[in-house]
């Protein structure tokens, strides 16, 4: 079973949207067989077609991510897609991750612009705007 995932996640990762989309492609593939084994109930038709894009709503946002990142040489392999709300707390987990901190000491660690250390860690990282409904999502991805 996979890990779900959520817009508002901290941490994303891209084969989690894959294997996420693979199901509901093979549910509407599934669908789409459906309609046309059918004779000419329109009624059925018309229940079947709704089922369809019901999936395609409730996972647009995932299509979407899928649409814009599938060019990207990591997004088969595990393309890690950071909220930039949580980008300050990912750049202490990346420093700690490196052993550029040891958690051992408290001094100097304590006095460190996390803020600051963030922006210019972000040179290294893409920004993307992800539209969902009324409210737009914004992350961060590693360029390659």
């Amino acid at each position: 079973m996979q890990r779900e995932i959520r817009i508002t996640d901290d941490l994303i990762d891209s084969r989690d949207i894959i294997l996420l989309l693979e199901e509901q492609k093979w549910e509407i593939q599934d669908l789409e067989d459906q309609l046309e084994e059918l004779d000419e109930d329109e009624a059925e038709r018309e229940k079947i077609n709704d089922k369809i894009e019901d999936i395609k709503d409730e996972y647009a946002v995932w299509f979407w991510f899928e649409d814009q990142l599938e060019d990207n040489p990591e997004w088969r392999h595990g393309l890690f897609l950071i909220a930039e709300n949580y980008f300050v707390d990912y750049t202490q987990e990346y420093a700690r991750d490196i052993g550029a901190i040891n958690d051992d000491c408290e001094w100097p660690h304590m006095h460190i612009d996390w803020d600051g250390a963030a922006e210019s860690l972000k040179v290294d990282f893409e920004e993307i705007d992800v539209p969902d409904g009324d409210t737009t999502h914004t992350f961060l991805f590693r360029s390659y």
